[in-house]
């Protein structure tokens, strides 16, 4: 993407430092760019509680480095300096437990390779340090099996589908407005029920990837439909979102909603990257999103 203030420049160099990490299997340059209290938000799937502190942060990823063999590569990114976040949606490729991990998963031929995909969201402090990460993620095959009552499918959007999003195509001050302006109408259809505006901003053709759970839904009116079923039965209390447009033909949402769905009272994230047509219509939207609770109980094994 194009920088145009050192203020940008900083929060990309910290954020590709972040992904650097994993890809190098060395956390040690992360304590430049951690805070101290920085916060690692729960996921409801691997992670069932928040984790606080640079330590337990660092910790809670360096056991994924310990277990696993895998190739981190990041695909696309994008920063906001007036939010001071950063968002970066990457590949881990051919995951595998390694040897003396995960017995049981090698044994019954789960644990082979598996590649996933993940979306950050980083929140920095005034002294642009790292106070929050969000960090959403499909699940290897081996932890699908472990975790989940049924492993998702995930073959509707490849990891060589994936990776045609990567780039830095030069973008138009007009276009980001555009986009940066249908991401708020994304986000408001989410925020409200209200699908009046989509004709304004998508495709008729769009394609819905659930890249937690897996599948694909296709087709405006089938989003519209979609829409309208969850809000028969989801009250939406408050909702919170963060928009960064990325160069090219993209743009990234963080939103949090705190509401009651199906009698449960909920708060709820996702993750969403938004792509545009050469129209500037929404042409995919790949989601991840926090369990709901009926979701956990149906999804998850057990309670962990």
């Amino acid at each position: 993407m194009v920088m145009k203030t050192d203020k940008e420049q900083r929060l990309l160099s910290a954020s590709k430092t972040f992904d650097s990490g994993l890809s190098r299997f060395n956390l040690g340059a992360w304590d430049d760019v951690l805070s101290n209290d920085v916060t690692l938000h729960k996921d409801g799937v691997t992670l069932m509680n928040d984790l606080h502190g640079r330590n337990s942060v660092k910790g809670y990823f360096q056991a994924y480095i310990d277990r696993y063999s895998y190739e981190h590569v990041p695909i696309c990114g994008a920063v906001d300096e007036h939010s001071n976040v950063a968002f970066s949606f990457h590949v881990d490729k051919d995951v595998t437990p390694k040897k003396g991990h995960y017995q049981e998963q090698h044994a019954s031929g789960h644990a082979k390779p598996s590649s996933t995909l993940g979306i950050f969201f980083l929140r920095f402090d005034h002294s642009e340090n790292v106070r929050d990460i969000f960090f959403l993620r499909q699940l290897s095959h081996d932890e699908a099996a472990r975790k989940l009552k049924t492993i998702p499918d995930y073959s509707k959007l490849s990891i060589d589908d994936a990776m045609k999003y990567r780039g830095s195509e030069a973008q138009s001050e007009d276009r980001a407005r555009k986009h940066d302006h249908a991401a708020s109408i994304y986000n408001h259809i989410w925020a409200t029920g209200d699908v009046s505006l989509a004709d304004s901003i998508f495709a008729k053709d769009v394609s819905l990837y659930n890249l937690v759970y897996g599948g694909e839904k296709e087709g405006l009116d089938t989003f519209k439909s979609m829409v309208s079923n969850i809000f028969k039965e989801y009250e939406v209390k408050d909702n919170r979102s963060t928009v960064a447009v990325s160069a090219g033909d993209k743009a990234f949402i963080f939103w949090r909603i705190t509401g009651e769905y199906k009698g449960d009272w909920t708060q709820n994230y996702g993750l969403s990257l938004l792509v545009f047509n050469s129209s500037d219509k929404i042409q995919e939207v790949l989601t991840f999103m926090t369990p709901f609770p009926t979701q956990r109980r149906q999804l998850l094994k057990a309670e962990e």
